[in-house]
Formats: structure tokens, C-alpha cells, sequence
């Protein structure tokens, strides 16, 4: 089962977008993807640390939403829509998919959502995150 998780305290409601918040996290994360392409897991956890829980453990991508799932550390389940919203203010949210063996985590960016495929990250750099 997929899903998409976010750190507490859940954000009022409203919809402030944060450039300077929105643009480091979108850049973190293309540096996570480029040092980490062939690890989701790693790739997100160099996310997670700075933006959200310098504590995390590097952990599977499993593993990663189990923890999430069970409201460790402050983590809850959140809409599509809430998702986009909290990233365009700079939040961490990060997506995933646990399966036997490997399961897959990718982080949340900000910019207009798309059901399914790449991203288009601000600045017009492309990832092959997503689907």
C-alpha cells in the first residue's frame, strides 16, 4: 500500500507557500538524488536529516515506512493535496511503497502535482522520481 507521510505538528490550515523554504528543500533533494540515484532510501534519509529529523537513522526504505506509518517521530499520513501544500512551504513529505524485499520512498517537491512520472523541479531540472 502506498502512502504519504509528514512530520507533526500538522500546520494550520491555509495554503502560505515559502519560496526560500520550498527552494532548499527542492534543492536537497536534487542533491540527495545525485549522490544517492541508486538508493531511495539513502537519498531521502540526506533529505529527512536536515529538513526534518537530524536524528534519523539510515534505515531501509521499509523500514523507513514502517517507522513513518506508526507516527514515529512525529510522522502522519496526509492527502495529495496536503502533500503539494506542505511542500511548496518547505516541508518534508515523503512518499512510499512497501513491498517484499525492497519497498521505495521518494520525497515530495514543491511545484504543481502530477499523478504519475517525472518531476519538473524549479529552475526546470528534471528527476525520474515519482509514479
Amino acid at each position: 500500500m502506498s502512502r504519504i507521510l509528514a512530520q507533526r505538528p500538522k500546520p494550520e490550515s491555509g495554503s502560505v507557500r515559502d519560496d526560500g523554504a520550498a527552494a532548499e528543500l527542492s534543492q536537497t533533494a536534487k542533491e540527495g538524488h545525485r549522490l544517492y540515484h541508486d538508493y531511495c532510501n539513502q537519498s531521502v534519509i540526506y533529505v529527512i536529516r536536515p529538513h526534518g529529523d537530524p536524528a534519523q537513522k539510515m534505515v531501509t526504505a521499509n523500514d523507513l515506512i514502517a517507522t513513518m506509518a506508526a507516527g514515529k517521530n512525529g510522522w502522519h499520513e496526509v492527502s495529495m493535496q496536503e502533500a503539494s501544500r506542505l511542500a511548496d512551504q518547505g516541508k518534508v513529505v515523503v512518499g512510499g511503497l512497501a513491498e517484499p524485499g525492497h519497498g521505495h520512498v521518494v520525497i515530495v517537491i514543491p511545484g504543481p502535482v502530477k499523478p504519475a512520472g517525472d518531476f519538473e523541479a524549479p529552475g526546470g531540472n528534471r528527476s525520474p522520481y515519482g509514479s
